[in-house]
């Protein structure tokens, strides 16, 4: 585990493939957890959001991504892979998957570039090794893509500074653009790269260029702003689903993210993060312990500043983030909306590990990281959590018969993508949303006194829309919460149930009942 440079015995060179035998090797490592069974699993309600929205044509893609929280760029690049290969879960995982994998290799030549042969080899095994990134690497959403894009943006803000042209500038500027077209939180993580690169000691001029960069990105920006105002002032909406889990953790968002990116946490499946094992507290403290090495012993590497800069561009974001989620829509997601900054960590660890020239300290923190792992990697790829929405939806397309509408109060872009159905033509949302957005509700826009008077409405609409395909059963897939119970009791009320099953399914219940001899809504 020596430094790959060094010369061998005599004085004789060591062989370039000698160099890149432990990079190659980890990359081997990386590509062997992130892409065999990609297209096993089931995907779940975001991913079918994905496929539903790279399918349809680029401009309404856009639409579609401006419509929700998010930006355009992922969803445009994933037509490529489908294009090519047909839709499919591993048609629509293979492009994070490849992301992943050149995200371990960028972060080998970041570590080697900017700390030492050593830190490269590292940090790109811990990459390798991490489980929240073998989880977004094996899922069709946009992480992968930002996390790769900070990590380069970070690299180029490097080059601006040490070098100043004008085609570094440019680069950075590009990088940063594309990272805001990826994810609104973007901002958040070129908030960290830019600060970074401006201090210790601060630099005018080099921060000036940073500034042109972040100019030039803000206007290769302009033509989405519009979009990005609109998605602001309803970001409260969008993002009502997470205001009781942001109370409950409040004001501990920022540890729980160190514990939760750490080795030793559960990957976040379905937009939550379970409740933290010990090993993600022992990760998150072994995490901090390296990192505040690394920046004790900062005097010791070529670039001393680099460890604060790494410090300053993984937490400041986080901070920020927390700032903006206290004062505002609950943005701070924890071990989803923050996942940029695990390249940053992982880098500012392998700095603080190769600090030390013994092998064996290395390899001890090495297999510690690994250790810490094995656990949550086990249950990543051993236990199939995603194929639920899928087996729900493959249920219902087997039992229900053509023209039998559908209402449901969640899973709507599994039952299109897996089940066939149509939103306005056999199925139904509760409450109403728009056709392409996530399954998200405006709670604070459904007061509990509409919900009778609406549930009433919809259950009108699909007796009459079974009445026009001449079905005598209608399907509700219902939540078991009070908006959930309300629909029931409106469908309780005009039509016989046939039967109910438990989904064992965040508390989902699918219900079916007939229609025969029940009098149709008046017209």
């Amino acid at each position: 585990m020596a430094d790959m440079d060094t010369a061998l015995p005599g004085g004789r060179a060591r062989p370039a493939w000698r160099r890149w035998l432990a990079p190659a090797s980890i990359l081997v490592l990386a590509a062997a957890l992130r892409l065999p069974a990609i297209g096993r699993d089931g995907m779940w309600s975001d991913e079918c959001l994905t496929a539903t929205w790279a399918e349809l044509p680029w401009r309404d893609t856009l639409a579609a991504a401006a419509s929700d929280n998010n930006a355009p760029l992922y969803f445009l690049l994933e037509k490529l892979p489908v294009a090519l290969l047909g839709s499919s879960e591993l048609a629509w995982r293979l492009l994070p998957a490849l992301l992943g994998l050149l995200t371990v290799w960028a972060i080998y030549a970041a570590g080697r570039r900017l700390l030492s042969p050593a830190a490269g080899w590292i940090a790109a095994f811990l990459l390798a090794t991490s489980p929240l990134h073998v989880h977004y690497s094996r899922e069709a959403r946009n992480y992968t893509l930002l996390i790769l894009l900070v990590l380069l943006a970070f690299m180029a803000a490097a080059r601006v500074r040490s070098r100043g042209r004008a085609a570094d500038v440019a680069l950075l500027a590009a990088l940063l653009a594309a990272a805001l077209y990826t994810h609104p939180t973007a901002a958040f993580a070129a908030l960290g790269v830019l600060v970074a690169w401006s201090v210790f000691p601060f630099d005018r001029k080099a921060a000036g260029r940073l500034a042109i960069a972040a100019l030039l990105a803000g206007a290769a920006l302009a033509p989405w702003v519009p979009r990005l105002l609109h998605q602001g002032g309803r970001a409260g909406e969008s993002y009502s689903w997470h205001q009781p889990g942001f109370e409950r953790e409040f004001p501990w968002q920022v540890p729980r993210s160190l514990a939760a990116l750490s080795h030793g946490s559960l990957a976040p499946i379905r937009n939550r993060v379970p409740d933290l094992l010990p090993s993600a507290w022992a990760a998150a403290g072994l995490t901090v312990l390296l990192a505040g090495l690394a920046v004790a012993r900062r005097r010791a590497l070529a670039q001393e500043a680099l460890p604060l800069r790494l410090l300053v561009a993984a937490l400041l974001p986080l901070v920020a983030l927390f700032a903006a989620a206290s004062l505002g829509p609950p943005v701070y997601v924890v071990g989803r909306t923050d996942a940029f900054v695990l390249p940053l960590l992982l880098l500012l660890v392998a700095a603080g590990v190769a600090g030390y020239r013994s092998a064996a300290v290395r390899a001890l923190a090495v297999v510690a990281f690994a250790g810490l792992a094995l656990l949550p990697m086990r249950v990543l790829l051993q236990v199939d959590t995603r194929s639920q929405e899928k087996l729900i939806a493959r249920l219902l397309s087997g039992e229900r018969r053509p023209g039998e509408p559908v209402v449901a109060t969640a899973m709507l872009p599994c039952l299109q993508f897996y089940a066939g159905l149509t939103r306005g033509m056999d199925l139904i949302a509760y409450p109403e949303r728009p056709a392409v957005t996530t399954s998200w509700v405006d709670w604070p826009a459904h007061p509990t006194e509409r919900w009778p008077a609406e549930a009433a409405d919809v259950a009108a609409r699909a007796r009459e829309w079974a009445n026009r395909d001449r079905a005598t059963r209608l399907w509700v897939v219902r939540s078991r919460d009070p908006l959930g119970e309300t629909l029931a009791r409106a469908f309780d009320r005009t039509c016989p149930l046939l039967g109910a099953r438990d989904l064992h399914y965040l508390g989902l219940e699918l219900r079916a009942y007939h229609l025969s001899g029940v009098p149709q809504p008046d017209q």
